[in-house]
């Protein structure tokens, strides 16, 4: 279990922007790890005119054991007279790459039909996360979005950086031709306005080392 932070760093976004999309992100967050089976502990949200941040505590590793049940034709159409399967249960069969006698019958809302249970892979949270984020940043609705660069991706102004970290570790994200990496900005036309983060776990310091004040009530 590691914490893990996305920051969406940005030009200016308008100040009545962020409330709503930092409750998207908050919300688009936890139905991407309940979809991939990732367990993980409180997830928060923050805004500033120049970033949007996502900090999941206690993200797990990896996904939770899981099944999938796939369905085939209704049992009543699966046999014949004599027993024997007919050619709709041996071409579900088949298809899932298992013998006739492998197939369970398996009773739904619409009847008893054959079916196939199938374990499901355990794929590391990072490769889950690299996968997904690119579609929960594009996702984010704001009153007004911009198109800025070759790729055509929208978002409320132009995106300068992302911070992407699962504990120690880089998150292989891609959004707007911008890749993550580990380094968070002040006012990005200072060259000296950056810091690294080395783990997750750090990265509300950092920020904060920057002069960023990350909680509304405070700033």
């Amino acid at each position: 279990m590691s914490d893990f932070v996305l920051e969406i760093g940005a030009e200016n976004i308008p100040a009545s922007y962020l409330p709503p999309a930092a409750e998207q992100l908050r919300e688009d967050a936890r139905a991407v790890l309940a979809r991939n089976r990732l367990v993980h502990g409180q997830i928060d949200t923050a805004a500033t005119p120049r970033r949007l941040v996502l900090t999941v505590r206690g993200l797990s590793g990896r996904q939770e054991a899981g099944e999938e049940v796939l369905t085939g034709p209704p049992v009543a159409r699966a046999f014949l007279p004599d027993g024997n399967p007919t050619p709709a249960a041996e071409g579900f069969a088949r298809a899932q790459g298992v013998p006739v006698d492998r197939l369970e019958r398996i009773r739904t809302q619409k009847g008893e039909y054959l079916g196939v249970r199938k374990r499901l892979a355990r794929r590391g949270a990072s490769a889950v996360l690299s996968a997904e984020l690119p579609a929960l940043i594009a996702g984010l609705k704001f009153p007004k979005a911009m198109k800025w660069e070759a790729t055509g991706a929208r978002f409320a102004r132009p995106v300068r950086w992302i911070v992407a970290l699962h504990g120690r570790d880089v998150v292989a994200v891609s959004f707007a031709g911008v890749r993550a990496g580990r380094v968070t900005w002040g006012r990005p036309w200072m060259r000296d306005e950056h810091r690294s983060i080395p783990d997750a776990g750090a990265y509300a310091a950092r920020v904060k080392s920057l002069g960023v004040i990350l909680d509304p009530a405070t700033r």
